[in-house]
């Protein structure tokens, strides 16, 4: 039988706790030295500190590393050049494919190496006795452009699209606010029962993360799963769900193009609604426990 390690590290900006994180690695080696572990999993790595302790020296394949923000952190040339020291000496897990294909075909990562294991399904559901407001197309990122929603405010303030339309529209900022009836932009904190509500009860996600955003939005996903439609601004991880999941992800280069595609939104509906539930269903299978298991199943047997 095989024998599994967990390791959970926390990412840390590395000139605030680098030593509390070189400590956690140190540990972690220790402990499949003692324990003899087939695997050990890093849940986040940081890739200065990652290398800052010499491992790369010691690893074998057992070593398996969930990357979440590391692959923005590779668009700095040294950390690509720490990178490059274990990149193929260890398991790269990934959730998305468009993180995939960045570390084979940017990073120059052994594509045998690097498995994607997807979000699993979160589903909502609307309680009757819950009395929040209802908006038709939400953007709940903790992560959103400033500038984007300064955009889209300005936008309506000239031309009261939204108003003239009648579509609410709830934007999350981090030090925004405003509101005409129409567009609502917070900087309040949702727990976690309202972001539900919010998501399961829209008609559209809408995505503001800035064009360079590397990662995968979580809000994304949580709309896909509860078969709700996505339109952003076009990051990489939009352009790839376009790309795989389209009609019901669609990107928009600017704010006129953004606020176009919801104002027109029923629209789109009506002429896509069969090729939509196809491409629902895509994601839903994509993102399946099934697929989950297969992946982890192909790390187990590379091992």
């Amino acid at each position: 039988m095989r024998k599994w390690i967990i390791f959970i590290t926390v990412l840390v900006e590395l000139r605030k706790k680098k030593y509390e994180i070189i400590k956690r690695l140190r540990i972690a080696r220790a402990v499949q030295r003692k324990y003899k572990a087939d695997a050990i999993v890093f849940a986040t790595i940081h890739v200065i500190t990652f290398t800052y302790l010499g491992i790369f020296s010691k690893l074998s394949n057992g070593y398996i590393c969930i990357h979440h923000a590391t692959i923005s952190e590779l668009r700095k040339r040294f950390c690509r050049f720490l990178f490059s020291f274990y990149r193929n000496h260890v398991f790269h897990v990934v959730s998305e494919l468009f993180l995939s294909e960045k570390l084979i075909d940017i990073y120059h990562v052994n594509k045998e190496l690097v498995t994607i294991l997807p979000f699993p399904i979160q589903r909502f559901q609307v309680q009757s006795n819950q009395s929040y407001e209802i908006y038709d197309f939400v953007a709940l990122s903790a992560s959103g452009s400033e500038q984007y929603i300064n955009n889209i405010i300005e936008y309506e303030k000239r031309h009261n699209c939204f108003k003239k339309a009648g579509i609410k529209v709830l934007l999350k900022s981090s030090g925004i606010t405003y509101d005409n009836g129409y567009l609502t932009v917070i900087s309040s904190h949702l727990d976690f029962t309202e972001y539900k509500f919010f998501i399961a009860s829209c008609k559209a996600v809408i995505s503001l993360n800035g064009d360079d955003f590397i990662s995968v939005s979580g809000p994304v996903i949580e709309a896909l799963s509860n078969s709700k439609y996505v339109i952003g601004s076009p990051t990489a991880m939009l352009c790839d769900f376009q790309r795989r999941y389209a009609p019901v992800v669609r990107t928009a280069d600017c704010i006129d193009e953004l606020i176009l595609l919801i104002c027109n939104f029923n629209e789109l509906v009506l002429v896509s609604t069969e090729i939509s539930q196809i491409a629902f269903n895509k994601f839903l299978f994509d993102h399946s426990e099934q697929q989950m298991a297969q992946s982890i199943e192909r790390i187990v047997q590379l091992l």
